[in-house]
Parts: structure tokens; sequence; C-alpha cells
């Protein structure tokens, strides 16, 4: 039984919670959040990869397309970081503009027409381009890794639907193995592929 003299000691008590009860609260919130966060961290990370490998599979199939569908060569200048979609063009008319569509990789490329830019931040995702069997430089050896840093590399895809290399966008050599486009992220080891054939044929592999 409650006598009046306590009630309102007893409802004071019992109105909220205490200083400790508060801090208790918000350290296991704390805590919550430091064990979730990594988690979330990996998952953002992996969608921007696997949105990266995405556009560059689209990309890669849309040069294609546009190819075989316009009779003009499309070239692909690629970097870690970018890549731009241009294609080959004649100036029929000589007023120093190319205006003609043409089936040579070395003729005088277009304005860019598309263009890719990673969507993760910078220094935490790279993207490299690898031809296991090329020797794209002449020198005698396999070029493995086609992309270093930010030296531009090029591909160049004919109405024929041969993919040609280079690294200077004047030497070109055929297509003789897989080409692949490979996302990586050194903070979660998440990895995307885009693999392209020498038949034309291009796929994300996960």
């Amino acid at each position: 039984m409650i006598f009046p003299s306590n009630r309102r000691k007893f409802f004071h008590r019992r109105g909220g919670f205490t200083l400790v009860e508060m801090m208790i609260v918000v350290a296991v919130i704390a805590i919550c959040a430091a064990l979730a966060a990594p988690s979330i961290i990996r998952v953002q990370e992996q969608a921007r990869t696997q949105k990266d490998a995405l556009s560059v599979l689209t990309l890669v199939q849309d040069a294609q397309a546009r190819a075989r569908g316009r009779g003009a060569a499309v070239q692909l200048r690629v970097n870690s970081n970018y890549i731009v979609m241009t294609e080959s063009r004649q100036d029929v008319d000589g007023d120093g503009t190319p205006d003609l569509p043409l089936s040579s990789c070395a003729a005088t490329v277009s304005p860019t027409l598309k263009f890719f830019t990673s969507s993760v931040k910078e220094g935490q995702a790279l993207m490299t381009m690898v031809h296991s069997a090329a020797d794209v430089d002449g020198d005698g050896a396999s070029d493995d890794s086609l992309l270093n840093g930010a030296t531009d590399r090029y591909l160049c895809f004919t109405p024929h639907g041969r993919t040609f290399l280079s690294i200077d966008g004047v030497t070109w050599k055929r297509q003789e193995d897989v080409i692949s486009f490979q996302f990586g992220n050194d903070s979660t080891s998440v990895v995307r592929t885009v693999d392209l054939f020498p038949g034309g044929n291009s796929r994300l592999h996960i």
C-alpha cells in the first residue's frame, strides 16, 4: 500500500530512465553499428563494382553493334578509370571534319560517342585489361597486362566482327585470345570480370 506522503516519490522514480541506463543503451547501439559497418560497406562496394562491370559489358556490345550496323570501325580507348568510344571516319568534303564512316582502325576518329567512368571511389577500385597471348607491342614477349596505371590502351571492332588491339592507337594486332576487363576492390576483395572472346561474344563473369 502506498501512503499519500510517498506517492509523489513513487511516481517520480518511475517517470524515466537514469543516466546510467541511457549510457548503456547508447553503448549497445554503437557496438551494433560498429559490427554492421564492414558488411554494409562491402555490400555497397560490391554493388558499385557490379555496376561498373555491367556498364563496360554494355559499352563493348554497343561498340560491336555500331560497327556492324554502320560499317565503321569503332574504337574503345581504355584507361584504368574510364573508357571512351569513338568511330573511324573519313573527311570526304575537305572541311577538316571526318564525317563518312570508315572500316579501318587506323583512320581518323570521331568526337566522343560514349563515355564510361568508374563509380567506385578513386584509389579503391581498379579496372585492368588482360590478354594472355598477345604480343601487342611487337617486342616478342606476351603482354599479359595491357593496362598499367594511367596509360591508355585501345580496342577496335570492325564491321566484319574482328577485334584488334593497340598500345598506341596506331599499330594494331588482331585479337587471338580472350580479353578480360577485371574490376577489383582492394578493401573488400570483390572481383568482377567481363570476358571478350575472339569470336565477338562477351559475358560477365562473377
